[in-house]
């Protein structure tokens, strides 16, 4: 049995620019959803709750996001790292939602070190779901869309001057 993305008749075509707001979008609003969790905690058992700040954070992760995206939204190169992005993403968000835990280099070479009954002891129904649901739908989305370049000099210096902007801005936020 043979699958072909092109027999679903599914045409959509974005540009480079759509492509790396929507990525920067789902970020700050379903991937980091257990850093808002944390954050939230912390701020309530901090007794300093500060509800501007909190509802602000979505915003200055997608601002980042975005900046950060955008350094990478290159032609050949876009899809293959936003989908090895967005799956590692899902499964550190996994990690983080479920074990409470936050994940740095220790946490990797550990898991790169570890052998495959212990891997597989943390492999559930609800793990593979969350994966799927937050990464691998998403990443086959990156998959199927087009994307149609940007040559309009207008485009690619506004696309420049958010950047410039939002980074500034956030700069003196700081």
């Amino acid at each position: 049995m043979e699958f072909k993305l092109e027999s679903l008749s599914i045409k959509i075509e974005i540009t480079y620019f759509k492509l790396t707001i929507l990525t920067a979008l789902y970020y700050a609003l379903v991937i980091n959803i257990p850093f808002y969790i944390h954050l939230y905690d912390a701020l309530e058992r901090s007794n300093s709750m500060d509800i501007g700040l909190f509802l602000c954070m979505p915003i200055f992760i997608f601002f980042i996001t975005y900046i950060l995206f955008s350094l990478i939204s290159w032609p050949y190169i876009t899809k293959p790292i936003f989908i090895v992005l967005l799956l590692t993403s899902s499964i550190v968000s996994y990690v983080i939602y479920n074990y409470g835990i936050s994940v740095d280099y220790g946490m990797i070479q550990n898991a790169f070190e570890t052998d495959t009954g212990e891997a597989t002891s943390y492999i559930s129904f609800y793990s593979v779901f969350w994966v799927v649901i937050t990464g691998i739908i998403p990443s086959l989305m990156i998959v199927i869309v087009k994307i149609s370049p940007e040559i309009s000099v207008k485009k690619i210096s506004f696309h420049l001057s958010i950047c410039l902007y939002h980074f500034i801005y956030h700069l003196f936020l700081l």
